[in-house]
């Protein structure tokens, strides 16, 4: 199987979900906003059953002009039997955040006590299939895979009761299948000036083995190519989630530091593993030539 016209929209037959966005505003603000989708349960409605699914949102913004990293979440449960798609538009939303999609455009709303994002988005370039026709190697099962890399932003950001305008880009995530977060990853979504993404994954199984790798390039007229073979180093030592990286593939090779802030999600919720996804900044080269940009590295159960 391989991802299809409407995959934007939920799978109720599989155990794990979530559509992640990451992006950067103004040049000054990073946020991450995901929506996690746990395995459906069925329960009775009358003389049917209603499917529901726990939903979980993450809501992140590294604050450079203030040097600060704010993080929140909120739980709920989703019936996607009652609510949530409309033909072909996925709509969740609850009193804190929204999230709508038709597989071209996006709102996203998070609010925040301190910060509150409202943001619509424009795919430019299309999606992006990882893997063997859109399905990746994970922690004890399967994964569907695809990316928006470059979705033009724009909208209005409040910090701390100010409203200001903001605009910029961010990458657009997609998964699901039936497989376990038990084990851990280092994943860098890469975007750089000359409008060319990269997206880098190395996953691992509980006991901290190598499973398996990804490596795509997106080049800037939409193109997209795929590498076995690639280095992904951490440069910082002793750290559970390095700050600094090197990516050598035989395209070039890419330097990538953490902002010098300390960005990790630590949830409330127990069964929820802490995780860090960091605003990165980006140097190297590529096909020859100087190139720079920004990235964002998520690194979950910092196994080295």
């Amino acid at each position: 199987m391989s991802i299809k016209k409407y995959d934007y929209l939920p799978h109720l037959d599989f155990e794990t979900e979530w559509w992640y966005f990451t992006g950067f505003l103004n040049e000054k603000y990073g946020f991450e906003f995901t929506v996690f989708l746990a395995k459906p349960r069925f329960l009775p409605l009358g003389g049917s059953f209603m499917a529901v699914r726990p939903s979980l949102t993450h809501f992140t913004v590294t604050d450079l002009e203030r040097n600060k990293f704010f993080f929140t979440e909120w739980m709920k449960w989703t019936d996607f039997t009652h609510e949530g798609v409309e033909g072909n538009l996925l709509k969740m939303r609850s009193k804190y955040m929204r999230f709508e999609t038709n597989g071209k455009e996006d709102l996203i709303q998070a609010d925040g006590e301190k910060y509150e994002l409202v943001l619509h988005g424009e795919n430019e370039k299309g999606i992006v299939p990882h893997g063997e026709d859109g399905i990746i190697e994970m922690p004890e099962g399967k994964s569907y895979y695809y990316t928006a890399p470059r979705c033009k932003a724009t909208g209005f950001l409040r910090i701390e009761g100010t409203f200001r305008s903001v605009s910029g880009n961010f990458w657009h995530d997609h998964q699901w299948g039936n497989f376990q977060v038990k084990g851990g990853w280092d994943w860098l979504g890469i975007r750089l000036e000359n409008k060319t993404e990269i997206m880098v994954f190395s996953i691992k199984n509980k006991k901290g083995n190598l499973i398996s790798k990804y490596l795509s390039v997106v080049l800037p007229d939409g193109t997209v190519q795929k590498f076995d073979s690639f280095t992904l180093t951490p440069l910082s030592e002793n750290e559970k989630y390095p700050t600094e990286w090197e990516l050598e593939f035989e395209k070039g090779k890419l330097f990538v530091k953490s902002a010098p802030i300390k960005q990790v999600i630590r949830s409330k919720i127990p069964s929820v593993p802490e995780y860090a996804e960091m605003l990165s900044f980006v140097e190297g080269t590529l096909s020859g030539e100087k190139i720079k940009g920004y990235a964002f590295v998520e690194i979950t159960n910092g196994m080295r």
